[in-house]
């Protein structure tokens, strides 16, 4: 009796279940289809694709605003490099405005220290002494090499001083006879060479006391023998020395309006244009030593 009870419980069960799934698969076949076998994910290529597409759009999005903001910084430093070579010491505009600086400190105290007008040769040596070493950029501080050739050169020069105001003031005053006589045109013309032979002699002079050790007399030899030697060179020195000497006396009303710029640069900023030329014309004078020619 006890084993008929649990066969009818066993049967009814299994009734039941079965009931249960017939209702299940009945009612649910069309709301869940079934996936075919080995791809359950065919179902979702469109939606697969949709989003690889979307987070391509969002990579390429990402790597614009990267180059941009890589690019932003590419130029800031740029520029901040540039600012920053601007105010370097090496750069060529800063030297050049030091350059310039440095004709002007010496064409102040070449006038100062000329006042006495019998220590302008000793002036003219000292700020030569200095421009010649400005061209090699050996020229250390500028107001104590001033002072130093001064000192050095200051016997030596003054009878350069007395020859270079003696010459040119007898050379003037010749010229203004011959110029208000009725003489003509030839004595005027005789007077004006001599003074663009002596000033093409004498301004070798104070450049090469400042370069050398010489005599008085032996530096006015060499003085003659290098401006017949380097006539281009000369030319140019005679222009620029008497060029605005020569500008004045003709266009005397510009004489207050060009005089500060003059005081200012004029001595110093010629003295070293032309000792760009002295330099190299020193250095052909001067034996290489053996270890050069080698």
């Amino acid at each position: 009796m006890g084993f008929a009870i649990i066969n009818s419980a066993v049967a009814d069960a299994q009734q039941l279940n079965t009931e249960t799934l017939s209702v299940i698969d009945s009612s649910n076949v069309e709301k869940y289809p079934s996936w075919p076998k080995g791809h359950p994910w065919k179902g979702c290529r469109s939606l697969i694709a949709a989003r690889g597409f979307k987070s391509l759009l969002l990579r390429r999005k990402e790597a614009e605003v990267h180059n941009s903001i890589s690019a932003f910084f590419v130029r800031f430093f740029r520029e901040v490099y540039q600012v920053n070579k601007l105010f370097d010491a090496d750069n060529k505009l800063n030297r050049f405005l030091a350059k310039v600086f440095d004709c002007g400190i010496l064409s102040v105290l070449w006038i100062v220290c000329s006042l006495p007008v019998f220590t302008m040769g000793a002036s003219t040596i000292a700020m030569y002494t200095v421009t010649l070493k400005m061209v090699k950029n050996e020229e250390g501080a500028i107001i104590g090499s001033f002072f130093k050739a001064f000192r050095e050169n200051f016997k030596q020069s003054v009878p350069v001083t007395l020859i270079g105001i003696g010459g040119y003031t007898v050379l003037f005053v010749d010229y203004l006879v011959v110029s208000g006589a009725q003489v003509g045109r030839i004595l005027p013309g005789i007077v004006c060479a001599a003074v663009l032979l002596f000033t093409a002699v004498y301004a070798y002079v104070c450049p090469l006391l400042a370069m050398f050790d010489n005599t008085v007399k032996n530096t006015f030899g060499n003085a003659w023998k290098l401006a017949v030697l380097n006539p281009l060179e000369t030319g140019m020195f005679v222009i620029l020395n008497l060029g605005p000497h020569i500008y004045f006396y003709l266009r005397p009303d510009h004489f207050f309006v060009i005089l500060p710029l003059w005081f200012l640069l004029g001595p110093g900023g010629l003295a070293y244009i032309m000792s760009v030329y002295f330099r190299k014309i020193f250095d052909r004078l001067i034996p290489k030593e053996e270890g050069e020619n080698e």
